[in-house]
């Protein structure tokens, strides 16, 4: 009996030893992905006819999109050229006959972030706003809210978005950003023009469009 223990005993750490060695460590734990603030919280005053609210850079709109996630995030002075060229672009485009309102500004972004900026309307008019990464964010969404009314939205698979609204009276509205992919800069600018019933929404144009 005193054998058989012995023996059996003998096989266990036998087993163990070769388990050990013929098992490879765990692969490491991913990191949680990154956790988006809530609505309502992390603004930015973006007001028309004042100061950027960040820093400020010279800089432009892209002319193609990409929905791959093998990009390589750009140095600062590669995303200024870049974006300095797209935002010229995409005004010849889409801000015809608009007056700029306040700066360019310019603002670092990442994956499952979500920011909130304030943006003045005023009576009698249409804001439009051009929003635009560089390519190490291929995917941005923006959203224009009155409250809890949403005004436009594009949420086109690029990172070029537009969105527009006229106002009947002054008031302050909300632009949300959504980054779903990549990291880097993202640009935006603010435009207005006199309502003469030319202006149609990101929405009215897809709704349009189908």
């Amino acid at each position: 009996m005193k054998t058989k223990i012995t023996s059996f005993l003998t096989f266990f750490v036998v087993f163990k030893i070769f388990s050990g060695c013929a098992s490879a460590p765990p692969p490491p734990s991913a990191p949680p992905p990154p956790v988006p603030p809530a609505y309502g919280q992390d603004p930015y005053q973006l007001n028309v006819n004042v100061a950027p609210i960040l820093p400020q850079t010279t800089v432009s709109l892209p002319t193609t999109s990409t929905t791959s996630t093998q990009t390589q995030e750009l140095s600062k002075e590669e995303s200024e050229k870049y974006l300095k060229n797209a935002i010229t672009n995409r005004e010849q485009e889409l801000a015809k006959g608009f007056d700029f309102e306040g700066e360019i500004s310019s603002i670092k972004i990442k994956a499952g972030d979500e920011k909130i900026f304030a943006v003045k309307g005023e009576k009698g008019r249409c804001m439009r706003v051009l929003g635009i990464s560089d390519p190490g964010v291929p995917q941005i969404d923006l959203y224009l809210y009155d409250g809890e009314n949403l005004l436009d939205r594009d949420v086109a698979p690029d990172n070029y978005p537009v969105v527009s609204s006229c106002f009947t009276k002054d008031k302050e509205v909300k632009l949300i950003l959504k980054v779903l992919s990549g990291s880097g800069w993202f640009v935006v600018r603010v435009y207005s023009k006199p309502n003469d019933g030319s202006v149609r929404t990101t929405m009215e144009v897809m709704e349009k469009g189908k």
